[in-house]
């Protein structure tokens, strides 16, 4: 990585710029820009740009000390952010014992909540479906002649249940995320998927509390492209 050499704590303030990245976050959070797979990541730059910061020996220690200052403001930005429009809210103490993790944290959160929302829905939706395919197909039988999903069987591409599931899938989907707690949401993901390895342990500790889902679902039902997106990716996995 190329060492970046500062000269003047306005360089680190200029890099570090608060009201800016506040707007980008802001838009991504409220989750109305650039919803998809591939949604735009504004923290690893900045965590670059610190890390180069910090590990140029031309620097003075008080340069360092300086962009790591603002560097945990960043953090806390992007947590604080997160907080607020999921419901949560972070030990005080685990902060202050913590403040070296903060990148890591950010980083899970982030990706879980953020980045990786469309991926982690349509995740937790497929095992869902897998396992629970008779109990779906009870709740939406009586759409069963429904037009998508006659034809799906007269094909002979999919089974009756899974059918109505496909011809229904906006529905289908709304309904299982309603169904869950926040807990069993977790357990519907893949276990080796990263920032759960930093996020379950805290959910189970206390260190992170709220009650996330509330607002993933209000988001699903309002958000067509969100929803649109999600369907699109699961409906993709199931016709494989």
């Amino acid at each position: 990585m190329e060492k970046t050499i500062i000269e003047d704590v306005s360089e680190i303030l200029e890099t570090f710029n608060l009201e800016e990245i506040k707007d980008l976050l802001k838009k991504q959070v409220d989750l109305t820009e650039n919803i998809g797979t591939n949604m735009t990541d504004y923290f690893m730059p900045l965590y670059f740009s610190y890390k180069s910061i910090i590990e140029a020996e031309e620097n003075s220690q008080e340069m360092k000390y300086e962009a790591t200052t603002r560097f945990n403001e960043v953090c806390n930005l992007f947590i604080d952010a997160i907080c607020e429009k999921f419901h949560l809210e972070i030990n005080d103490e685990w902060r202050m014992l913590h403040e070296m993790d903060l990148p890591g944290l950010v980083t899970a959160m982030y990706c879980f909540f953020i980045k990786d929302i469309v991926s982690n829905i349509q995740e937790v939706c497929i095992n869902y479906i897998q396992k629970n395919r008779k109990e779906i197909f009870t709740v939406f039988e009586d759409r069963k002649t429904k037009k998508d999903a006659s034809t799906l069987v007269e094909k002979r591409k999919h089974p009756i249940d899974m059918a109505v599931i496909i011809a229904n899938i906006y529905d289908v989907s709304s309904w299982i995320l309603s169904q869950l707690s926040e807990e069993q949401y977790i357990e519907y993901m893949n276990d080796q998927y990263v920032p759960l390895r930093v996020l379950y342990p805290m959910f189970q500790n206390g260190d992170i509390s709220g009650d996330f889902l509330e607002t993933i679902n209000e988001a699903y039902s309002q958000n067509l492209e969100l929803k649109a997106e999600t369907c699109y990716q699961i409906l993709s996995v199931i016709n494989k």
